[in-house]
């Protein structure tokens, strides 16, 4: 029995939820250990726990974060190390979803490292199929700005390198693109477009099914309009921007005109990529230099304890040396008031004596 992977992309968490909800009441199978809703998403996440773990330590190892728009380089990667989180997420995925044909797997961070996914899912047997969840880069810009306090332009590199490597590394499997607009206005379209690109039929819906995906589909889910400009902008992030999100609605509506859609991108990508490392390389020195700094300030704080303990130990040993010399002056003074007394002078001749026969 083959089994298919529906990999969730995208860079806006309402948009890719969204998506990973629909196809799970569609009919395809959810993870078992969910990531718990909040506030920003009471509808839930659709991810995995144990898959977030995966991701997170992925990016540890790539000295990366999640919010960052430099290209992921897996070459960093120790041998080992890649071979033990290949591992890690072929457990992952036989806890969360056990022999299920078709599943959902949905994580924004997932863009930037789909080629070692790929990998995992040929491993397995299991089939990729990419839904690739896309949305106007202001809009993105603007929820991570309220959400996670991210200033526009860097919101706005981040997009690019995420939607950039999710759509160059699906190109050679099944893959369809949602837009986040369509989906909320009217997701049976979307559902049937899905249907088509994926070659996938979905379990026939009730009228109380489709009940529940209206309420979880719904215009509510936008905060932020998707008509928008990019005036404003510097003029390259500007052009960057403008062509991609062109190319990737022509990838969504026209079927002739694909292969300068993806030309488009690939001029974007590769000029992006280019930058990108220069920038890429002043930050990591820049983080080679905070922790050095770091360090240092570690070793100069224990060193600082030290000096703090000798000069308290020192002022110790001062009161003692103190001590002493009064004691010793005292003595002294005894001794001086002994030779000076009576009883001193009338005991001389015994202590000669004493002196010779000792």
């Amino acid at each position: 029995m083959s089994r298919t992977a529906l990999l969730v992309l995208g860079m806006h968490r309402s948009g890719t939820s969204a998506t990973a909800g629909l196809l799970v009441r569609l009919g395809a199978e959810p993870p078992t250990m969910l990531m718990p809703a909040d506030a920003s998403n009471p509808e839930g996440y659709w991810e995995s726990r144990r898959l977030w773990e995966v991701h997170e330590r992925l990016l540890r190892e790539a000295d990366s974060r999640w919010d960052t728009y430099t290209r992921l380089d897996m070459d960093r990667f120790q041998p080992s190390i890649l071979v033990e989180l290949s591992d890690a997420c072929r457990r992952a995925l036989h806890d969360e979803f056990g022999d299920a044909p078709r599943f959902v797997v949905k994580d924004p961070r997932m863009c930037r490292f789909v080629p070692f996914w790929l990998r995992v899912l040929e491993s397995e047997g299991i089939i990729p199929a990419a839904v690739l969840v896309i949305r106007h880069p202001l809009a993105v810009a603007r929820s991570l700005g309220a959400r996670d306090g991210i200033e526009r332009d860097l919101s706005l590199l981040i997009w690019l390198r995420h939607v950039l490597d999710a759509e160059f590394h699906t190109r050679f499997v099944r893959r369809t693109f949602v837009p986040y607009q369509e989906l909320i206005e009217d997701w049976r379209p979307v559902a049937e477009q899905i249907s088509r690109d994926l070659e996938m039929t979905w379990r026939s819906g009730t009228t109380l099914d489709n009940a529940e995906i209206d309420r979880f589909v719904n215009s509510d889910l936008r905060h932020y309009p998707d008509e928008l400009d990019f005036d404003g902008l510097e003029p390259v992030l500007s052009q960057w921007l403008r062509t991609t999100w062109a190319a990737l609605r022509r990838l969504h509506e026209d079927d002739t005109h694909q292969s300068s859609a993806l030309s488009n991108l690939d001029a974007v990508r590769l000029e992006f990529d280019r930058a990108t490392s220069a920038l890429g390389i002043g930050e990591r020195i820049r983080g080679d230099l905070e922790a050095q700094i770091l360090e240092h300030a570690v070793v100069r704080s224990g060193l600082q304890e030290r000096v703090l303990a000798f000069e308290q130990r020192s002022d110790a040993l001062q009161r003692e040396v103190r001590a002493f010399e009064l004691a010793l002056s005292d003595a002294h003074q005894d001794a001086k008031a002994l030779r000076e007394s009576g009883s001193w002078k009338v005991t001389a001749p015994l202590r000669a004596v004493y002196r010779l026969f000792r």
